[in-house]
């Protein structure tokens, strides 16, 4: 029987505002859909350093019980008090199975059906990427929120729709849009800096919220940074490092969605640790595209 883990880490610092909320709901749609389709799945949730004046987030009463969901909670604390999103992402990657299929997300994702329909479909052999959409409106029907979606974040880039234009006639046309962008470029790639060539052909956007594999192929690869600068484009990192072990790389068929929160980042005004992140990025993109080796950490 195919099972699914799916790897998410937190604490209770309300980051991004009503992060409980959001956590619950992603929580609860999720865990309806592995009931509905009776996918096997289990939640590794990794509470890293959680704020001692706080109720703990493994203690509330949020996490679904059906016999298809089954929670892991995770506490780890150390010295430095700071959440650090990849070091507890890499905690709960040791404890899932090699068989399993291991989904490393976010706490405010919501996933699309098709996922748990078809993930015994999927090639045992790629990595998986996904879409993401940002929505205003947390509702029990999908349609519903994707009507209120205002960002999509498509390969390597994030568009944003006009209020006036409605959702499913933009979506078409960014589609074809990015199709057209990504024929024009691999026609032209001597317009292209180097390792820009291999940053438009995959979804990097915001791929960290949605990265599928199974178990052996995650341990394989080794794993995110540690102890970076800054958590930003860690994740494109460990998807450049997938690509220079020349293992296949899909997009599943449908778009995750993500419930909107505030960030404490702003990509028009970066700060030196983000311009520093971006930099070791274009880095590793040149090396890998220059000489064809392994990208090690």
């Amino acid at each position: 029987m195919t099972k699914l883990a799916i790897i998410l880490c937190g604490r209770n610092d309300n980051h991004g505002g009503a992060f409980i909320d959001r956590l619950k709901n992603s929580l609860q749609w999720n865990s309806h859909l592995s009931e509905k389709y009776q996918v096997p799945t289990e939640i590794f949730f990794v509470e890293y350093n959680p704020p001692a004046d706080q109720p703990k987030l493994g203690e509330m009463d949020i996490w679904p019980k059906h016999k298809y969901w089954e929670t892991h909670l995770i506490e780890h604390q150390d010295n430095s008090g700071d959440f650090v999103e990849f070091k507890a992402k890499n905690i709960a990657l040791t404890k899932v199975n090699d068989d399993h299929w291991v989904l490393v997300t976010n706490a405010d994702i919501l996933l699309p059906e098709s996922l748990f329909a078809n993930l015994n479909r999927l090639n045992n052999n790629a990595f998986f990427l996904a879409k993401r959409l940002n929505t205003r409106v947390i509702a029990r029907s999908w349609q519903t929120m994707m009507k209120s979606v205002d960002q999509y974040c498509v390969k390597d880039k994030i568009y944003h729709r006009p209020k006036l234009v409605p959702h499913g006639f933009y979506f078409r046309l960014l589609m074809v849009y990015a199709k057209i962008r990504l024929r024009f470029y691999s026609m032209s790639p001597i317009i292209l800096k180097p390792g820009i060539s291999i940053l438009i052909k995959y979804q990097f956007a915001a791929c960290g919220d949605f990265m599928l594999a199974k178990g052996e192929l995650w341990k394989k690869i080794g794993f995110y940074r540690e102890n970076t600068l800054s958590n930003m484009h860690v994740d494109s990192l460990f998807l450049v490092k997938v690509i220079s072990h020349e293992i296949e790389i899909n997009e599943i068929s449908d778009p995750i969605l993500h419930q909107h929160h505030e960030h404490n980042y702003n990509f028009k005004k970066p700060t030196e640790s983000m311009n520093k992140m971006w930099q070791e990025l274009i880095q590793a993109l040149e090396y890998v595209e220059k000489t064809g080796q392994i990208l090690k950490n």
